[in-house]
């Protein structure tokens, strides 16, 4: 189902970008618009729960991933038949055999860079759809410390590790209590990445947390922050401060 979707929303995005004077852009511009806002609204139904449902939660970060990077929700190849060749095989039939297989090798990598192009269009509803998906997740972290919303928002930030993602966590999963503040306020002073303050604000308060039984996913969540940073050598300074930690 992923995957038709994914399809369904290329189509769409091809002919929204289609100029034709015919207004047929226009419809399927208003038809990508209702799509994220209705994707938005099922998907905040599912999240914004205590009790949200794990394998809902789970389903929802796959299907965005699909999204994000459509590559990966390009339809797998049905089952291909295989040419046994024996030694006394026509030379002509070969070439003839050889020049389909350069011809379906082209047609592919013309899919591939035509769906890039068309995922330029989806680029700006998805983060701002992962942004607000990623807002109340920290907050049920924060205020409940629950632990499955958590677990998502470690698989959002897993495709999504960008500054702005980050830049929201910040905004919303901020302490109030002065001490907290002053500390952050340090913090800031130190770092500009707000990639890199997440890691000192929060997940390093949720490693040094000894009652948790499974980590894996804040490990996850480092390896989000590390790829937001700008050099190896920031990287370097991260890892060595958590093996102080």
């Amino acid at each position: 189902m992923f995957y038709e979707i994914a399809e369904t929303l290329s189509s769409w995005e091809a002919k929204a970008e289609l100029s034709n004077g015919n207004g047929t852009d226009e419809v399927f511009q208003k038809l990508l618009s209702d799509f994220w806002d209705h994707l938005l609204k099922m998907y905040v139904l599912h999240v914004d729960t205590l009790d949200a449902d794990e394998k809902s939660l789970l389903a929802i970060s796959d299907m965005l991933e699909m999204l994000q990077n459509p590559k990966s929700a390009t339809k797998p190849n049905n089952r291909k038949s295989l040419k046994i060749r024996f030694t006394d095989e026509d030379e002509s039939e070969r070439t003839t055999e050889n020049g389909k297989l350069t011809e379906v090798r082209n047609s592919d990598s013309e899919m591939q860079a035509d769906l890039q192009h068309r995922s330029l269009l989806r680029k700006e509803p998805l983060e701002n759809l992962v942004c607000n998906l990623a807002e109340l997740s920290i907050v049920y972290v924060n205020e409940q410390k629950s632990e499955r919303h958590l677990k998502f928002l470690s698989a959002l930030l897993n495709s999504f590790s960008s500054n702005r993602v980050f830049q929201v966590l910040l905004e919303r999963g901020s302490d109030a209590s002065s001490a907290q503040a002053e500390s952050q306020n340090e913090v800031k002073a130190h770092h500009e990445s707000p990639s890199v303050q997440f890691l000192y604000m929060n997940l390093i308060t949720w490693l040094k947390e000894d009652w948790r039984k499974d980590t894996h996913f804040l490990v996850d969540i480092l390896y989000s922050v590390l790829n937001c940073c700008n050099s190896n050598d920031e990287r370097k300074i991260i890892l060595d401060d958590l093996t102080k930690v």
